[in-house]
């Protein structure tokens, strides 16, 4: 209700792979080309999955898989909730992981994140379930083997999360002596992570997605704890103190199982559920040490609203359940899960003040999609421009794609386009002008071709991926793109933000600005207690005797005016 549809455009790079492997049968990127420019490969297979299935547009299919998957989440917190707490406690912490601000926000977006959670869950599940019990037969091994295999497909560091996990499972089943028991059960679970590697390494020849290898020379562990600093204050920073608890008693555990190592007594019967719910403490904990080191080693993320602490919270949550149900009273856990609840709906607040969250309140959404409709395409949903950036960016594709379409008709082939926007501009101009285009990515995310070419020292590396100014990716490309088969420069440009370096860059080139948005997309005037602007800037460049050929004249600035009252 608060958000209706948030974050950024990157998850329409998501949202073409799976177009494609629906259309296709494999997740390619913009340029039909084996590239992983998505970071969620399970997310692409099941999108691409319902598409070819239901013939339902893709954003539409992601934003529906994201609620549902997002309340599988909650009701998952509430059943594994149990083993720790009373029913009554167990839906309050329900309560409480479904309205952890970053997580119901993130949740609205489209984006991996409901699905990482989704996939921990189930195999913490799985995993307490092996350690403790013999398992026998092929239905438990698949089991196994599929729930690791989604985790492990679900973001680029959950491979490593996955084998994490099992190895503390494995030293915790065999310093009770019964690693024999469950040994087939827990090589069953590597081999799901094995499996998706060997499918990245088949299909793209690298075992981490395009994405995860351009961010990775951005990482920054001082940037990353400030980062984790402020995304817990701005959800709960009772979850953080949580995580940091549970770090240490996975490590105190540990040891002390490892010193009576061997010592259970053999033939004395065992209490299955209690031994299970030991193991998912431990593997819990385990999961929120290794989430908070991943934060803080991978220096962050560049998008506001904590998304990747939005990863871990649900499952804090449930850890919280399991140390209070520690607790002698039976009334601490009740007492904690109200706590929390109240917690999240006051930092609710908090959040939509201090984040300037992308997503429209539903008081103002609907009014928002009228101001924008008759600027826009049909072909986006009025969901979609309920979301401030995916808004402006459905104006500005509007624009693009049939523009796209006319200068291929003109020139008689596809036309080369280049940006740093690779999401929902893209998105929008590649499905609707199949084959009559292709980009060079300024970033790297989607193509590493431009990368490949210029060489790694022409770009900056940061959290973001690469990046290179535009005159000197145009000037790199007037000097050595024939070379490496780009074409020379590219026939269109587009991006967000035309600063006067930009304009500088495009006329030296000697490129026309036809197209020219300025300005913010902000709340309405009855939101004052939550102010929050996006920019609207926009702009369109064709090669100046394209332009000409077309009858394009250079633009005089559009600034935007669609906001509801």
């Amino acid at each position: 209700m608060l958000y209706v549809h948030g974050g950024q455009d990157d998850t329409y790079i998501t949202y073409w792979a799976a177009h494609s492997f629906s259309e296709t049968g494999l997740p390619l990127n913009y340029n039909g080309e084996l590239v992983e420019q998505s970071s969620s490969l399970g997310l692409v297979v099941l999108l691409g999955g319902l598409r070819a299935i239901t013939r339902l547009d893709v954003p539409l299919l992601g934003w529906m898989v994201s609620l549902g998957l997002f309340v599988w989440s909650v009701l998952l917190v509430n059943r594994l909730a149990r083993r720790f707490v009373a029913p009554g406690a167990a839906r309050w912490f329900a309560a409480a992981a479904g309205t952890v601000p970053c997580y119901a926000y993130w949740s609205t977006s489209g984006m991996e994140t409901p699905l990482v959670v989704v996939a921990s869950l189930l195999a913490l599940s799985e995993l307490s379930r092996v350690a403790v019990e013999p398992v026998r037969g092929w239905r438990a091994h698949a089991r196994s083997f599929t729930s690791f295999f989604v985790l492990a497909s679900a973001r680029p560091e959950t491979p490593l999360l996955a084998v994490g996990l099992v190895a503390v499972a494995a030293v915790w089943t065999a310093s009770a002596g019964r690693l024999s028991r469950s040994a087939s059960s827990l090589v069953s679970c590597l081999a799901g992570v094995a499996a998706l590697v060997g499918l990245r390494l088949a299909l793209y020849g690298q075992w981490v997605p395009n994405p995860a290898s351009i961010k990775q020379h951005g990482f920054d562990p001082i940037g990353g704890l400030f980062y984790l600093l402020h995304a817990a204050a701005v959800s709960n920073p009772i979850l953080l103190a949580v995580g940091l608890l549970g770090a240490g008693v996975v490590l105190s555990r540990l040891i002390r199982r490892l010193r009576r190592a061997g010592g259970d007594e053999e033939g004395v019967p065992e209490d299955l559920e209690g031994a299970r719910r030991k193991v998912l403490l431990v593997l819990l904990s385990a999961l929120a040490g290794a989430y908070l080191a991943f934060m803080v080693a991978s220096g962050g993320d560049w998008m506001r609203g904590g998304r990747f602490f939005a990863l871990l919270a649900p499952s804090l949550v449930l850890l919280s359940a399991a140390l209070a149900g520690m607790a002698t009273s039976p009334r601490v856990p009740r007492m904690l899960g109200v706590t929390l609840l109240l917690t999240h709906l006051v930092t609710s607040v908090h959040f939509l003040r201090t984040e300037r969250p992308e997503g429209r309140l539903l008081t103002t959404a609907f009014a928002a999609v009228e101001k924008v409709r008759p600027r826009v395409d049909a072909a986006f949903w009025s969901f979609e421009l309920t979301n401030k950036v995916h808004a402006r960016d459905a104006v500005l594709g509007s624009e693009l794609a049939p523009l796209v379409r006319r200068a291929s008709e003109a020139l008689g082939r596809p036309v080369t386009l280049m940006s740093g926007q690779a999401g929902l501009v893209a998105f929008h101009t590649f499905r609707e002008n199949p084959g009559r285009a292709r980009l060079i990515d300024m970033w790297g995310i989607t193509d590493r071709k431009l990368l490949d070419c210029l060489g790694s020292r022409a770009f900056k590396y940061s959290i973001i991926g690469a990046s290179i100014s535009v005159n000197n990716a145009l000037s790199g490309l007037a000097e050595r793109g024939e070379a490496c088969g780009l074409g020379g420069l590219p026939d269109i440009y587009f991006n967000e933000t035309l600063k006067p370096q930009h304009m500088t860059a495009l006329a030296l080139h000697g490129y026309m600005v036809v197209y020219h948005q300025t300005g913010s997309v902000m709340n309405a005037s009855s939101e004052r207690w939550f102010p929050s602007q996006n920019t609207a800037e926009g702009h369109i460049a064709v090669r100046a005797d394209l332009a000409r050929a077309l009858g394009l004249a250079p633009a005089k600035p559009w600034k935007w005016d669609l906001d509801p009252e």
